[in-house]
């Protein structure tokens, strides 16, 4: 046997092993599908609202892309009641008693655009801080059903690259579910055979 079926052998020995320490024993077993199980459906949901996204702008009568400006940068001070870090240990009711009143800055920003020389606005708000100032530019991408009243395209390059990471989850969370219960047979059917043998 050569250098090269001996690795093969290692790492199908390693890939089998992790299959059979999730699917031999029972409650591991049914732990690892569970867990896997709840990652496929956080990572599915947010596939499906990403997927519904596309498809709504997809499917509007009219899109435009346009030259968003900002006219406007409001800064307020806001409050909230956060939950206070000193009380991180305690339980969920005794942290909810502590928590603490914190001041932040909210900035809204209100832009503006023309599709058709007619001025349509809209506003966006950064929560603690902003990147954005007056005389900004972004290029964005709009849609609409009656080409009177345009939205904002609800996708952005942060979620399109947060959908293909979660297909990506998606996928390995399958693959790992199929290993496992395809482990879990063979497992079944090999102690079956034990069984009638002896």
């Amino acid at each position: 046997m050569n250098s090269n079926e001996n690795k093969k052998n290692e790492e199908s020995g390693k890939k089998e092993s992790a299959w059979l320490d999730w699917a031999t024993e029972t409650e591991v077993f049914v732990g690892s599908l569970i867990f896997f199980g709840l990652i496929l459906a956080g990572a599915s949901f947010f596939i499906y609202i990403g997927i519904s996204t596309h498809i709504i702008f997809n499917n509007a009568k009219y899109k435009v892309d346009a030259d968003c400006k900002a006219v406007s940068v409001e800064e307020y001070e806001e409050e909230q009641y956060v939950y206070d870090d000193d009380y991180k240990d305690y339980p969920p009711a005794e942290r909810e008693d502590h928590k603490k009143l914190e001041k932040y800055k909210l900035y809204v920003i209100e832009w503006e655009y023309y599709i058709d020389d007619i001025k349509h606005t809209f506003t966006t708000t950064d929560k603690y801080a902003t990147i954005h100032k007056v005389d900004d530019v972004e290029k964005l991408q709009f849609y609409s059903e009656d080409g009177v009243e345009y939205k904002k395209a609800p996708f952005s390059g942060l979620t399109d690259f947060m959908l293909v990471v979660c297909i990506l989850v998606a996928g390995g969370c399958i693959y790992l579910i199929i290993g496992i219960i395809i482990t879990r047979i063979k497992i079944v059917l090999q102690n079956k055979k034990k069984k009638i043998k002896s």
